[in-house]
């Protein structure tokens, strides 16, 4: 975890029990039968969600 912080591929508010539940939400997800595209849109909206935000963007 620390190291992906260091990288800044993961927020450092981001704990590490909160990233296994979403992970973990997202095999859920993905044992229901949901469609492969769907998946992969929830997918990219967790993780987009975790990863440290660009300044830049923020209106």
């Amino acid at each position: 975890m620390r190291a992906a912080q260091r990288a800044g591929h993961v927020r450092a508010s981001v704990q590490g029990y909160g990233l296994l539940l979403a992970a973990r939400s997202v095999a859920w997800i993905k044992g229901t039968g949901t469609e492969e595209k769907s998946l992969d849109r929830r997918r990219m909206l967790i993780a987009s969600g975790y990863r440290e935000q660009d300044p830049g963007l923020l209106l």
